[in-house]
């Protein structure tokens, strides 16, 4: 019909308006029948599925059939794609409504008896839901838009937190869908530093932050893994930083802090990862360091450090995965290339420092090395496997 304003009225319009109206106010409106029986009427109705509107035409359902004895309770149901109604057909004597089946959407419960021989509005029980919070997923031929969305470009798109690689190629316009490893606990990774090659910044993976390079602290090429660089610290005074921040204050609660690298000496002390203060232990947190070729991990609450030692002895130029996570039990475990070498009982909460998160330095010492992967979770111990790719982003 032409597009009219409504207007309920005695003009000839009317007619067709209320038609509208109806579907709109009243779609699928159950009742019973003029002359009940025992079938249910159905008003016209419609649905949107995607961008496909359906308009479905009023309906009977039935008969129903009543019960031998005692009571039971039906469904009405339509299907969310086609409108077509059905009968769920409930459990005798129980005042329990049957389950809605997958793909259906509710309309109305009917109260049915032993001696019932027509369905009257005061045995019909309206539960119209006609919002269907769980859509069908896309049809496959959908995916080409996405090609189409990116056709001029050549690119790779990682679906955050799902593990999921939109890689589009423009000379062959293909579009290809592949799976990465997916972190579980991405949403509770602070920091993830991982430079990927052709990165001029410090990125934090995360997204929350972008990292500063200090003095001749640069990314180079030549990292662990294809596709992946290095940040190079020369021992001098380089290091990268970031600012103090509530997602360094682990608390009293479990966590992981990881780094992954190189150290070109085992000479002095040298600072590999940590919230520290020299010489004011209250304003200091964590920190992983080396003295010698000897591994430490300080864990500060009040003016009380907990230090652990590896004793497993590190050798320089070799690539090293140290890790160290915390039980909300307080339980520490230092971690050496996976393999656990130190354990220790951290009482208390870690101290809210304000200092700077620092890689490669403490404020007075320097490490000389390379870092290829940084990684803070908060809240969760990870469990620690031999790394032999790079952390998973998203």
């Amino acid at each position: 019909m032409a597009v009219q304003t409504f207007n309920p009225t005695d003009l000839s319009q009317s007619s067709a308006n209320w038609a509208v109206a109806q579907r709109i106010v009243g779609p699928f409106a159950p009742h019973a029948q003029v002359t009940p029986n025992l079938t249910l009427a159905l008003d016209p109705g419609y649905l949107l599925s995607g961008t496909t509107l359906t308009e479905v035409n009023a309906q009977n359902v039935g008969p129903f059939a009543s019960p031998t004895s005692g009571f039971r309770i039906d469904r009405v149901v339509i299907d969310r794609v086609t409108g077509v109604a059905s009968i769920v057909v409930g459990s005798a004597g129980s005042a329990t409504p049957p389950a809605i089946p997958t793909g259906k959407l509710p309309v109305a419960r009917i109260l049915l008896h032993a001696d019932t021989l027509e369905i009257t509005n005061a045995l019909v029980y309206d539960e119209r839901a006609l919002s269907d919070l769980s859509p069908a997923l896309p049809d496959a031929a959908q995916i080409p838009n996405l090609s189409e969305f990116i056709r001029d470009t050549v690119a790779s798109f990682l679906v955050a937190g799902t593990g999921v690689t939109l890689t589009h190629d423009d000379p062959g316009n293909t579009l290809t869908i592949s799976t990465v490893p997916a972190d579980p606990y991405w949403r509770s990774t602070m920091l993830l530093l991982q430079p990927q090659a052709g990165d001029t910044l410090a990125l934090d993976r995360t997204g929350l932050r972008t990292l500063a390079l200090n003095g001749n602290a640069a990314i180079t090429s030549g990292g662990l893994w294809a596709g992946y660089d290095a940040v190079t610290l020369d021992g001098s005074g380089d290091y990268v930083s970031a600012p103090d921040s509530a997602d360094w204050n682990m608390g009293s609660g479990a966590f992981t802090i990881e780094w992954v690298g190189r150290l070109d000496t085992m000479s002095g002390t040298q600072p590999v990862l940590g919230q520290w203060t020299v010489g004011n232990l209250p304003n200091s947190a964590f920190q992983i360091f080396t003295t010698g070729s000897t591994l430490f991990f300080d864990f500060v609450s009040g003016t009380t450090r907990t230090r652990i030692t590896s004793s497993t002895a590190l050798s320089a130029g070799a690539t090293l995965y140290i890790a160290v996570t915390r039980l909300a039990t307080g339980d520490l475990t230092l971690y050496l290339n996976a393999a656990p070498v130190s354990t220790g009982t951290a009482s208390g909460a870690m101290n809210d420092s304000t200092a700077p998160l620092m890689i490669g330095y403490d404020g007075q010492s320097s490490m000389a090395g390379l870092t290829y992967a940084a990684r803070i979770t908060k809240g969760i111990a990870r469990t620690i496997t031999a790394l032999s790719a790079p952390f998973p982003i998203g």
